[in-house]
């Protein structure tokens, strides 16, 4: 609304902001594990169909098999930020400059909305609330779908004992190397409906693992070292030697997991999770002319984005636990 006399425009802020806001977006994470959708709701329903029937030899008879499927549903919300810029401090010059750190720092923070939103729901993933769209919670020991089997995403020293380590929230490199190939190993186990395998062509991973402990220094030096000490000798590394798949390793400071690490598949087509937009992000601002200039003396600039996220392809997650 309106100009100022300090010379401040919404248009100037707003480059502040954008250019702030792009230089923080973590792209490739969600570029990697968010498959993204618009919206026009105030929640969408999804219709989830299952997995294409896969071809068969043809003996005469065309045998046309039902899609299976289910609903699942993303409820959008508004999120919103905003902050003042006083007018007697672009008058006194010199510290009204820090409406640029202001602005750039709530940039910051909108970029990292989604990755705030996805570890919410990464670490709800297995108690009320973290279901899915087969109903069940998104890691489970007993998602089925169809002719899949009885299959689990999360995993423990009962099914692998080489997740029983020395200590839990400090694994060493070689402990968390050997975690990491059970989890990748472990993706070539699912199913879809028709029974056929779902992670077939699997290369590409992403590790995130919490900061507490040892989890990044370890899974870092599990993905470039070739030499790792066990408990007796020093040995090859069993991923590091392997050079048909790739993992990249992320330390999300925002996880509270003390002895539990996920590792996802990026490069499906579907996703672990769906970033659904109803509004994209926007600004607005209130300049000279409005009531809070008059009677407070100062500027307002808000951002505000509004959509959800929730559940994709679970067969592309799983959590592990050490013990």
């Amino acid at each position: 609304m309106g100009n100022n006399v300090y010379g401040l425009e919404k248009a100037g802020v707003d480059g502040q902001f954008f250019a702030s806001y792009e230089a923080a977006l973590p792209g490739s994470l969600i570029e990697s594990l968010c498959f993204k959708t618009t919206s026009n709701h105030d929640k969408e329903t999804l219709d989830w169909i299952e997995a294409a029937p896969s071809m068969e030899k043809f003996t005469g008879h065309l045998n046309i098999k039902e899609l299976l499927g289910s609903t699942y549903s993303i409820k959008n919300v508004e999120y919103k930020a905003a902050i003042e810029i006083l007018k007697r401090s672009l008058r006194r010059g010199g510290v009204g400059a820090q409406w640029q750190v202001r602005v750039s720092d709530m940039a910051r923070k909108a970029a990292e909305l989604v990755q705030s939103l996805m570890t919410t729901s990464i670490e709800a993933g297995h108690t009320t609330g973290g279901e899915c769209y087969d109903g069940q919670y998104f890691f489970d020991s007993d998602h089925s779908t169809g002719s899949s089997g009885s299959l689990r995403n999360i995993l423990t020293s009962s099914q692998y004992p080489v997740l029983n380590v020395a200590t839990a929230a400090s694994p060493t490199p070689y402990e968390m190397a050997q975690a990491i190939m059970t989890g990748i190993g472990h993706f070539y186990t699912f199913k879809d409906s028709n029974g056929d395998p779902i992670n077939g062509g699997a290369k590409n991973f992403l590790v995130m693992v919490p900061v507490a402990g040892t989890f990044w220094t370890s899974a870092q030096q599990a993905k470039v070292l070739g030499l790792l000490a066990n408990s007796t000798s020093v040995v090859q590394n069993p991923v590091n030697s392997l050079t048909d798949f790739n993992f990249t390793v992320m330390a999300n400071p925002r996880m509270t997991w003390t002895t539990d690490f996920a590792i996802f598949r990026t490069d499906g087509v579907l996703k672990p999770f769906i970033l659904q937009e109803e509004q994209p992000l926007e600004t607005d601002m209130l300049l000279e002319g409005s009531d809070t200039s008059f009677k407070e003396g100062k500027y307002l600039y808000k951002c505000e984005w509004s959509g959800g996220l929730g559940y994709g392809l679970w067969q592309h997650a799983i959590r592990l636990t050490l013990s």
